[in-house]
């Protein structure tokens, strides 16, 4: 048994698979469902644009630069997802950025060269007292019904556009999952 342990977690440890030690090795074959977190276990981890709608005459370069400008400075994931964009379509951030705020769970505000600029969720929107029109609100469900995170973006209190950023999965997720289905082990997200 301590053989076949040694070489059960130094096989697991190759494949990234760390056991905490032989009993719980031992437990394995009685597993009967797996409990999966999404983000970096099923997805990437990493989350990208993959969606941009725009209203009140904004265009999509004009509000990834104003968002970007705006996140720029804060750590949130979707803030990274928006500069790698502006980086793939060769788009500069405007310099002129001051008073940033972050808005703990609801986003981010700034002055942008020198407009008003607040990006966030719709919550932040409503507080705000910002109207996001009809025609941006079917583009807001569409992308929350592909399982997208939106950010909203409001430029001197009138709503310019919406992001929709999804965290690709992982190639060998589906594959990993359909391989626990075939040993009988129920799989939960």
């Amino acid at each position: 048994t301590p053989t076949a342990v040694a070489v059960g977690t130094g096989l697991g440890a190759k494949h990234n698979i760390l056991i905490k030690d032989a009993p719980t090795l031992e437990q394995v074959s009685k597993i009967q469902a797996v409990v999966l977190d999404k983000t970096g276990t099923l997805t990437e981890g990493k989350p990208r644009v993959t969606d941009i709608a725009t209203v009140n005459g904004f265009s999509e370069q004009e509000a990834l630069r104003l968002i970007g400008a705006a996140e720029a400075k804060s750590s949130h994931p979707l803030a990274n997802a928006v500069l790698e964009a502006l980086k793939e379509k060769k788009i500069e951030l405007p310099k002129n950025v001051e008073k940033f705020e972050n808005l703990s769970g609801l986003g981010v505000k700034a002055k942008v060269e020198g407009k008003d600029v607040l990006v966030g969720t719709p919550k932040l929107m409503d507080q705000s007292r910002i109207d996001i029109s009809v025609e941006l609100q079917k583009k807001i469900n569409g992308f929350l019904e592909r399982g997208e995170t939106i950010m909203i973006l409001a430029v001197d209190n009138k709503v310019a556009a919406v992001i929709g950023a999804a965290d690709p999965i992982k190639e060998n997720s589906q594959k990993a999952i359909q391989r626990m289905n075939e040993l009988g082990i129920e799989t939960a997200m």
